[in-house]
Parts: C-alpha cells; structure tokens; sequence
C-alpha cells in the first residue's frame, strides 16, 4: 500500500497518487498487487493496526498486454531550410483526471499548431514547426532514435509541460527553465523580453481568471521529455514551460485547478517563440537583446568570481564570455544582412570590453599557480540519465547523490554527464555549472559525481 509522505500530503490529506510500475519480462511472474490511497485512509489505517486485525479489499481490473505506444506528429513546412526546425512537445500518457499533467500542455500545443498554421497562410513562415505528442520519455526516445537525421535540422526544443495551472487555486508563476549553457541559442536572449510582452496585454479568456502573467526564468531543471533532445547524441538547446502544482500525479489533478487565461497566455509566448527564426531577419531587437542578456551574464559571472580564487575568478568569466560568443554564432546563423552582421560583431567587441573590465575589478592571482587536475572524464554512452542510475550505489552514495546533484529534478547531474565530453577537467565542469545554477558549485561535488557516474557505466 502507498500514501503520500508529509511533503505530498501537506496540500491535501485527501489526494490519492498514482505510481508507475515498470517491470521487466521477468519479473511479472513474481508481482504482487497494489495500492494507492490518501494519506487520510493510511493514516486511519495504521491508527488501527496496533488494537485490531484490518482487512482491506481491493479489485483489480488490469492485464499486460503486447501494444505500440501511440506519437503523434504533425508540422508547418518552411520555406528557408537553411534556418532549420523549431520542435514543439508535449506529452500526454498519465492516467485520469490529469489536467494540468498534461492535458494542458497538449491543449496548448494543439491551438497553437492551428494559430501557427493560420499565419502561415498569411505569411509563409521561414522554419518547419514541428509538433510532438508523446508518452512521456516511453514515446520520445524511442521516436528521437527514429528520427535522429532529422534532428539534426532542428534549432531549438520548447517543451510544454504543466502550464494550465490557476493563479488562484494553484499559484504562481509560470516558469521557463532555461536550455543549459552548454547549449547556447537565441531562444535564451527573447525568453525574457516575449513573457514581458506577453504580460503587459490583457488577456481575460472566456472562463479565466482576470490576473496578468506573473513568470520567473529559471536555471535548467530535468524530469521531462527536454531533457532526451538536449543529451547527445542530439544536443539541441533544449527548453521547458511549466508550473509547480501540489496536485501533479493526484486525483486532485483536475479541470477546477485550470485557468484558461493561464492557457491563453502560454499559447501566446509560445507561438512567438517559435517564430523567432521568422521576426529575427526582419527586426533588430533580436540583437539588442543578445547585447543585454550577455551583458547581464557576464556581471552575474563577475558576481560568482568575487568569491573564487583570482585565478579561477578569471576562468570563469572567460567560460561566459565564451558561451555568449558562441551564442551570438547561432543569430548569425539565421543569415542575417551584412548591416546586422557588423553590428553583431560590434555587440561581440562590447562585450568583450566588459569581460575584461570585470576582470581587471577581480582580486590580483598571487604567483603563478596551475591547475593539478588533469584528468577529462567522457561520457560513455548517449540520452539522459535514467532514473534508476542510484540502483548501483551504496546508501551513502545514493544520499550524496541526492543532496549534491538532484535539485530541480537532477538538472546538475544531468549538466554534469553533458559536460564529461573528454574535454574538460573537473573543475572547469564545476565552473560551467556554476553559471547554469547560479552558485558556486564545489569541484568535490563534480569530482563526487564523475565517480558515481562511473561506478554506473556513464563516464570513463
């Protein structure tokens, strides 16, 4: 019997969860039945276990069977192949009632390939729009393995997953969690500047709550189909839409808890996401807002050196610089005009500029000290970290894990098993994600989890 612990509880003692089993062949011989209840019922039940005997009686009405998992894909042809895909997904495989994890991503998804594919009979867009409904992971990597050619066109992943969410009966915000850095687009540098637009109209849907738009942008999290574009061997900037919700994987999970207004306004940031590659030839914000988005990160880089050794403060604002020189790359890459190329290169040379002022402002490095690690571990093996990877480890390995690497649903053990390309030593790693998370994260923690990921058979 399961029921939710204190945390899962403490929204309602009357949700019931649900929970997937997953065995092998194999094992299905040897399963036993269970159960699901609310944690009022389990509460109630283990009153009485002490004092009497407690029967309980469950029927069950389920089999396994041999079937194939449904995707259905659909897109808007471009007219410029050179400016590649932009790949929209949801997913929608949970069991009842499961409004907001995923039937609303899936909503949306659905009204904006019919909005996308009535402007393109205005305006014929420059990108393929494709469109993705999937079981969750069960449906993507497989179709992502079928597909891998045709991946290679795509430019940028926005992935909608639990966006519906009431202002009211819920709360707020809605939340984009950033594609990591490793990974470097343009998608990054408009995230920002489309919610803002998208919150000052307003918008009162039929049925919806008469609330703006209130989001945060955020530092890349896991635990959604993102993360199966973004692991190798595809490597696509990878982004995610979401909301927190205490009723996710509940029977609380209903239609109430859904603002269509919350939905209008999701479509609406997603529709002019994915036509950046369409506005960004015609309209000079697009580098205007590269120039302040890298600006800002190389002063929030400098703010994370302040607290580093000067040697490594230094490094670590060279990794930025780096990663908004390549992200500059991908605008140049949409075959802008000769007048947007050169300023382009002049927003490069500013940020230069101020790279370097913010490293002359850095404490002095004393002597000439080198690095001593030298060892560059790689990746062995393709696609995110599966679920089950603590299986293999001891109780004090698999609490490491979990407390160093597992915040926003393993996002830093996922950045770290990008970053183990053979290339980088393990404090470079350490530097790079500290720019994907926002803090400081210690090169014992990376050093921890390179020996993790090999005991697992990920890195060698």
């Amino acid at each position: 019997m399961l029921y939710p612990d204190d945390e899962r509880a403490a929204a309602s003692h009357d949700l019931v969860g649900y929970h997937g089993i997953f065995p092998g062949a194999e094992e299905i011989p040897g399963l036993v039945p269970a159960f699901s209840v609310s944690r009022r019922t389990a509460d109630d039940l283990l009153r009485r276990l002490p004092r009497e005997t407690v029967r309980v009686r469950g029927d069950i009405d389920a089999e396994f069977t041999e079937t194939a998992l449904q995707v259905l894909e659909t897109w808007i042809d471009g007219s410029s192949p050179e400016v590649g895909e932009v790949l929209l997904v949801a997913h929608l495989c949970h069991p009842r009632p499961s409004a907001n994890d995923n039937a609303s991503g899936s909503a949306v998804l659905a009204e904006a390939a019919r909005a996308l594919r009535a402007f393109a009979g205005r305006c014929p867009l420059r990108a393929t729009v494709r469109f993705l409904w999937v079981p969750e992971f069960y449906g993507t990597l497989p179709w992502a393995a079928e597909h891998a050619e045709d991946l290679r066109r795509v430019r940028y992943v926005l992935n909608l997953d639990m966006v519906g969410q009431s202002p009211e009966r819920i709360g707020e915000p809605l939340r984009v969690f950033r594609a990591p850095n490793h990974l470097p687009s343009y998608v990054h540098v408009a995230v920002e500047p489309l919610l803002a637009a998208v919150a000052g109209q307003v918008v009162a849907a039929p049925g919806g709550s008469r609330r703006p738009l209130h989001w945060s942008y955020d530092p890349p999290s896991g635990g959604s189909d993102h993360l199966v574009f973004a692991a190798p061997p595809h490597g696509i900037p990878s982004f995610m839409v979401g909301h927190d919700d205490p009723y996710w994987h509940t029977s609380l999970d209903t239609i109430d808890n859904v603002d269509p207004t919350r939905l209008e306004h999701v479509g609406a940031f997603v529709c002019a996401a994915a036509l950046l590659p369409q506005t960004a030839a015609d309209d000079d914000r697009l580098l205007g807002w590269l120039l302040a988005y890298g600006a800002h990160e190389l002063a929030r880089a400098a703010g994370l050196a302040q607290d580093l050794p000067p040697r490594l403060g230094r490094e670590l604002l060279e990794i930025a610089l780096s990663i908004e020189e390549k992200r500059a790359q991908t605008v140049a890459a949409l075959g802008v005009e000769e007048r947007k190329a050169r300023l382009l290169e002049r927003h490069l040379a500013v940020l230069r500029r101020l790279q370097d002022h913010l490293a002359e402002v850095l404490p002095r490095a004393e002597g000439s000290a080198q690095p001593t690690d030298r060892e560059r571990p790689r990746r062995r093996m393709d696609g995110p970290l599966v679920y089950a990877v603590t299986d293999s480890f001891t109780d004090n390995e698999a609490r490491f894990f979990k407390e160093k690497l597992s915040a926003h649903h393993r996002a830093l053990a996922e950045g770290l098993l990008a970053l183990c390309d053979g290339t980088r030593t393990a404090q470079h790693i350490a530097l790079q994600l500290s720019l994907d998370a926002g803090r400081l994260v210690p090169v014992e923690d990376v050093e921890g989890g390179v020996a993790l990921l090999r005991k697992a058979g990920y890195v060698s």
